[in-house]
């Protein structure tokens, strides 16, 4: 038998290449991204959620939100976030980013805890269930909202791959 012609080699190299440049890619982790990295990636505002800036979220309309928001990212050794603020200058769209990032970058188990259940409905029927209408991977990995469902979200529990979100009123 005839040795291999030498144009074969070069395939079967190449092809060894390809494989090696696909295998690194795949084991590679993931890139450590901030809350603010996320929203200014991912995050859409929503039309419906009241904000004269519907569309792409830009940092730079809130740049007093970027610290607060880096500092309650997953990788900050913050662990104790205080944020004195005046009224209706972002501080619940710096929470939705919060979820938005950990539904997306970080999976576990949270919590959002508003004054009343009134309050908490209010919050995800103009806030937190728009956004996730309107940013592509949120509406990609949150389960749709069904009644009576314990498969898909609902109200006042969100359910997405390695997680949930559950809503309440600290009055309940």
């Amino acid at each position: 038998m005839p040795p291999p012609r030498p144009q074969a080699w070069a395939g079967i190299a190449l092809g060894g290449a390809v494989v090696a440049a696909a295998f690194a890619a795949g084991i590679d982790p993931p890139p450590v991204m901030s809350v603010s990295e996320w929203a200014q990636a991912e995050r859409k505002v929503s039309a419906e959620s009241g904000s004269p800036y519907p569309g792409d979220w830009d940092n730079a309309l809130v740049p007093y939100a970027v610290e607060p928001m880096d500092c309650l990212s997953f990788s900050d050794p913050c662990r104790d976030v205080t944020f004195k603020k005046s009224h209706q200058i972002g501080g619940t769209e710096i929470g939705v980013n919060l979820f938005g990032y950990v539904v997306d970058q970080v999976p576990c188990t949270v919590m959002i805890v508003l004054p009343t259940i009134d309050e908490a409905k209010k919050f995800d029927n103009v806030k937190l269930t728009p956004t996730i209408e309107a940013t592509p991977v949120l509406a990609a990995k949150v389960r749709p909202q069904k009644r009576r469902s314990k498969s898909g979200s609902t109200m006042s529990f969100k359910r997405y791959p390695g997680g949930r979100t559950h809503l309440i009123g600290a009055n309940s």
